[in-house]
Parts: C-alpha cells; sequence; structure tokens
C-alpha cells in the first residue's frame, strides 16, 4: 500500500503485525484441514472474521463495518442426473429471490459461515447456467455464473441483468437497504485440488467502495488479502 513517508512507520507497526498474526491463523485452519480432513463451520468464521481485522486496519474508520461471508454451491437435484441430500433440502427451505419453478437453475449457493460479528442469517440463493447470466442476480450468483469476481463499490448504482424481473429486483434492492449494505465484493473460491468453483466469499461493507475508491487501491488490497482466499479455499474445498 502506498503512504507518505512520516506515516510508514506508524502504517507497519500498527498494521504489519496485525497481519501477519491473522494470516498466520488462517494458514493453521488450513493446515488443520489438511492433516485432519474438515475444519467446523466456528473455524471458518474465526478465519473470516481475521479477513475483515485486516481490512479494517487499513481503512482506521471505526464507523465502517465490515462482513465477510462464505457461502457453497450445490447442483440443482432437478436435472435428473442426481438427487438432493439431507443437508441441500433443509439449505433450500431457505431460499429466496428465486422463480416460482426453480427447476431451470443450474446452482444453489447456500451461507454456510460468516464472520463473528455478522448478523445472524440463513440464506440460500439461485444460481443461473452462464448461458442464462443475464438473468442473473447480482453479486455472489452473477459472480458464480460467470466465474468472475464483482465488485459492486455502490449498492446504489449497481447494474442489474436485463433478464431480471423488476419485482425481484427490488426484492434485492430492499435486502440490500435493511442490511445497510452499500457495497458488495464477490470472490469465486475455488478448489486448489482441481480449481473447480465450490463457492463464493463476500464482502460487505457499510461503506461504499469497501476495498478503496481507485482501481489501482483495489488491486492492492485485493493483492494482501489473496493469501487469506487462498487459506479459507484451501480449508473449504470439498
Amino acid at each position: 500500500m502506498a503512504f507518505p513517508a512520516d506515516r510508514y512507520k506508524e502504517w507497519t507497526d500498527r498494521f504489519l503485525p496485525l497481519y501477519s498474526g491473522n494470516l498466520a491463523l488462517c494458514l493453521q485452519t488450513a493446515q488443520t484441514r489438511l492433516t485432519h480432513g474438515k475444519v467446523h463451520t466456528a473455524e471458518i468464521s474465526v478465519m473470516l472474521s481475521a479477513l475483515c481485522a485486516v481490512i479494517l486496519s487499513i481503512y482506521e474508520d471505526k464507523e465502517r463495518d465490515i462482513h465477510a461471508r462464505f457461502l457453497r454451491s450445490f447442483p440443482n437435484g432437478q436435472t435428473g442426473t442426481r438427487e438432493f441430500s439431507s443437508t441441500e433440502e433443509e439449505a433450500l427451505k431457505k431460499l429466496r429471490f428465486a422463480r416460482a419453478d426453480s427447476s431451470k437453475y443450474e446452482h444453489f449457493l447456500t451461507l454456510e459461515a460468516a464472520n463473528l460479528d455478522a448478523k445472524a442469517e440463513a440464506i440460500t440463493l439461485p444460481v443461473e447456467s452462464l448461458g442464462n447470466s443475464n438473468r442473473s442476480l447480482p453479486g455472489a450468483p452473477m459472480a458464480f455464473a460467470t466465474g468472475e469476481d464483482q465488485l459492486d463499490d455502490d449498492i446504489d448504482k449497481m447494474k442489474y441483468s436485463d433478464g431480471l424481473d423488476r419485482e425481484t429486483e427490488k426484492q434485492v434492492r430492499d435486502y440490500f437497504k435493511k442490511r445497510g449494505i452499500h457495497s458488495l465484493s464477490s470472490f469465486v473460491l475455488r478448489s486448489p485440488f482441481d480449481q473447480r468453483a465450490f463457492g463464493v466469499l463476500t464482502i460487505e461493507s457499510s461503506h461504499g467502495h469497501c476495498l478503496g475508491e481507485t482501481i489501482e487501491r483495489q488491486k492492492e488490497l485485493r493483492k494482501l488479502l489473496r493469501p487469506f482466499v487462498s487459506a479459507l479455499e484451501m480449508a473449504t474445498a470439498p
């Protein structure tokens, strides 16, 4: 990150120990996954909290809320090629913003973990196929459908898919407003073992531009966060 020379020592004294300490925690959890084969949801929440702490330390803004969430994908079981598991059936009871006929969706994303300070929520989102991404919900569903990260710096100016019906768009806008979300970044998570997408990490903020107000600042912060995302991928991959 670029800082004036007179702030360099202050920034490094405060930021670097926090960054390295939180990264060490995340890497340790990823190592637990490799050693024991699984990690608990509470451990994932701690990893997400560590990521939020790093972002907040950069902004030095006590008024700013940052929350991170991990959503895991599962394929649609209505296609005839597979059946839903009992866990997936439970997740579908929390489905929101979906059409009445959900058989045409390709995947679903269900919230599996959030940072420790996040408001409790149970939600599952529908995901369109790549060919139908012009009907996709914004944020995590669009990221997973297209395989591309989504950075929405200002929710009020968010572009909605042309094929998304206006009633659903209104519901999504109301959802963001109710939760006080003003910016949202969605990152596709890929298995380090075969590079297949298996989920999405979302970072939301009560302020606009949660990852920086300029493209250069966003690139810098994304580089700083990349090791945390890699650790999360290692810890949560199927």
